[in-house]
This record gives C-alpha cells, structure tokens and sequence, in this order.
C-alpha cells in the first residue's frame, strides 16, 4: 500500500470512528432529557457496545479498533466496582514538606504553584502563573506544604527535570464548575492545550460539559465513588477533572 492510499485509509479510519463518537455522545445529551445518562448504565452494568448498524457502518480495520477498544473497557469493568459499594481507599499520614531546594527560594516570591500566604487564592488562580520549583522546595516564600502524597510520590522532582529541560510550566484554575488547578506549558509553543486552556480557561468545551454530565454521581449517597478508567492519560486534564469531582481514577 502506498503512502497516498495509507493516508486515505488513516483519514476514512478517523472520520468514522469520529462519527461513533459523536453518535454516542449525542445519546448521552439525548437520553439526559428522559432516562439515566447512558454513561450511568455502563457504569452500573458495564454494557458497552458499539450498536450493530454502527460498527456495519466501518470497515473491518475499523471494527478492529472499535472492538479492540470494547475489550480494554469490558476488561476494567470486569476488575472494578461497577455499582458503587468499593469504599475509598484511605488517604495515607500527613506530611509537611518544607525545603528552601529551589533555585530561586528565598527571593521573596512563592514559585511552586501556590498563592504567597496571606493572598487571595481564588483570584490567584485565575490567570497564569510561572512554577518554577516543586512543592515544597520554596518553604521561605511559600510555606510548607502539607499532604498525604506517598514516598515515592515525593520522591519525584517532575518541576526541576522541567526546569533541566528548559520547559516553562504555568498554573490556572480551569473555568469549570470542578475548579480544578491545571498545568500547561507555553501558550506560542503549544497551540493546541496550553492556549486553549490560556485563551479560555477551557480544552474542549463540549466534551467538558459531557464529561460533567457523565460523573456527576460519582460520589454515591453511601459515601462510596464510581471508577473512572483514562486510558492513555495523556495531558490528564479529563483525569484532574474524575478526580476532582469525586470518582476513584485509574490513569
């Protein structure tokens, strides 16, 4: 096959399965208006399956991915909770980290992502701001930070091997109802994520506003959270938001 005709395939291939998923989605919206999310079944049954005059609609390279794509879902679903009862694994000891290790501590500037205390976090959040140094490595202008994060977690540097590579990284709260904190890289360099998320506060508004619909319940009245599975991750800005809404995450 030459490279004219693989592209053709790539490109026929991707606007297919664009079009199961926006079908899907669409019935999400859809069902909203007079029956349980179609996410919420899936979770309570895990019955995910592409409808028949879909998956005939592709060809069979196509059904491969889709069908592929069905087992890793069914696979997860098989090894989770799928009605809610698995309660939250507890958080581990509180511990407070506080190190002047950055290169630029005691400057008189807090520089790990966090507002200087006394100041307002919410108005902090909402524009973009430098991280320099992890958390806790700028004890002086920044306080400690206290957490529940593990060993290993503390272990990692991921700001310093950033910083080694020359790689700008800024915060913002997301412009969502979940609020989260998000890290982005330069908005000229990065056109995709880190301006959309800088121009708006937003990536993907629709499908932020779907995945809003779909976990809203994660968090269950017995006090227990749904599992939400992020296959590849990839910038974690959908991870950020399962999590801050609640839902146990595997990512």
């Amino acid at each position: 096959m030459d490279r004219s005709m693989k592209k053709r395939f790539r490109a026929s291939v991707t606007a297919r399965l664009s079009f199961v998923i926006f079908v899907f989605l669409a019935g999400v919206l859809i069902g909203r208006l007079g029956k349980p999310l179609l996410g919420e079944s899936v979770l309570a049954t895990g019955d995910f399956q592409t409808p028949s005059w879909e998956t005939k609609a592709l060809n069979k390279e196509a059904q491969g991915v889709v069908k592929g794509a069905q087992e890793v879902v069914k696979s997860a679903f098989s090894r989770a909770s799928l009605t809610g009862t698995t309660r939250s694994i507890k958080p581990g000891p509180v511990r407070t980290v506080c190190e002047n290790t950055c290169p630029t501590a005691r400057d008189g500037v807090c520089q790990d992502g966090r507002p200087s205390p006394g100041s307002n976090a919410t108005s902090f959040y909402e524009t973009l701001h430098p991280v320099v140094c992890d958390l806790g490595t700028d004890c002086a202008d920044c306080g400690p930070w206290v957490t529940t994060a593990t060993p290993e977690a503390l272990a990692w540097a991921p700001v310093a091997l950033l910083r080694t590579a020359e790689t700008k990284l800024l915060v913002r709260r997301v412009a969502s109802p979940a609020g989260y904190i998000f890290g982005i890289t330069d908005p000229e360099l990065d056109t995709d994520v880190s301006r959309h998320v800088n121009g708006t506060g937003l990536f993907e508004p629709v499908l932020t506003l779907l995945w809003h619909q779909l976990l809203a319940n994660c968090v269950q009245q017995d006090g227990s959270r749904r599992l939400v599975v992020d296959v590849g991750a990839n910038f974690g800005y959908y991870t950020l938001m399962a999590a801050s809404l609640g839902c146990r995450v595997k990512a």
